[in-house]
């Protein structure tokens, strides 16, 4: 019985560390094939476009600084010509104040 706990353990241990594998791969193609002239990049568009669930996403993204680091880049890179607009406009009136 005991080895059969242990073995219980082992499996799913293994069986997370696909899921984890799988969610990872699956994050990291969702932000690398994100059009940047989309809308701007945020976790509830990755949410949606992964089907994970809110607290998945923010928790790969606090725990893998790759994905971290990609997600960043996507949000800051990406948005419509109007978001890339005022962005431009709210970091020029800053500078002047």
């Amino acid at each position: 019985s005991r080895s059969s706990a242990a073995s219980d353990v082992y499996k799913r241990q293994v069986i997370n560390r696909g899921i984890s594998e799988v969610n990872y791969e699956l994050i990291k193609t969702i932000l690398t094939d994100y059009d940047l002239n989309e809308k701007k990049m945020n976790k509830t568009i990755l949410k949606d476009a992964t089907s994970l669930s809110l607290s998945t996403i923010k928790n790969y993204l606090n725990n893998y600084p790759e994905l971290k680091q990609i997600y960043q880049s996507i949000k800051e890179n990406s948005g419509t010509a109007k978001q890339t607009k005022q962005k431009e406009y709210n970091t020029n009136k800053k500078q002047v104040a």
